[in-house]
């Protein structure tokens, strides 16, 4: 929400008790706009069903991966849905890999129901969801915990037996 033309103070603060421990190596500071078109524009989400779902591309007969980002501005936090089907019972992961600053959290729904979800790791490190799946049509939520933009796009992968 920076305007041309108007001065900024950034203030930058280590931590030691974050998540993100304190370094003493030299750092780079960059301000930069974030991406800011929406992968699910014109979703709507009613019951815990997407209506326009971003289909995951299958990259391998047993592996599903989409890129997107979690854009700013978005009021408590942006939330992509994503959705693929199984022509057989299966089990595999599912896993969110995100920059530094994310800490991701992955549901899974079936029919507006939901199946599973993971938050178990911190920011900076990939969620991972494992999963015993029957034959059918599914659908993920991936979304920042804390609500927080990404700086570089996330990657969402789905891998099947």
């Amino acid at each position: 929400k920076a305007e041309k033309g108007k001065n900024y103070i950034v203030a930058i603060s280590g931590y030691t008790e974050s998540m993100i421990p304190l370094t003493l190596m030299p750092y780079k500071v960059t301000m930069a706009s974030v991406n800011k078109k929406d992968e699910d524009a014109g979703n709507k989400v009613v019951n815990n069903i997407a209506s326009k779902p971003i289909s995951l591309k299958k990259v391998k007969a047993n592996l599903w991966e989409s890129v997107g980002n979690f854009n700013s501005g978005v009021g408590y936090g942006d939330e992509d849905w994503y959705t693929f089907k199984l022509d057989h019972n299966t089990s595999g992961v599912i896993k969110l890999e995100t920059s530094i600053e994310i800490d991701g959290k992955i549901e899974l729904y079936q029919n507006g129901k939901l199946i599973s979800s993971a938050d178990f790791y911190p920011e900076g490190d990939a969620e991972v969801l494992s999963v015993s799946l029957k034959k059918g049509t599914y659908q993920i939520k991936v979304k920042d915990y804390f609500g927080n933009a990404t700086l570089s796009p996330y990657k969402l992968k789905v891998y099947m037996k």
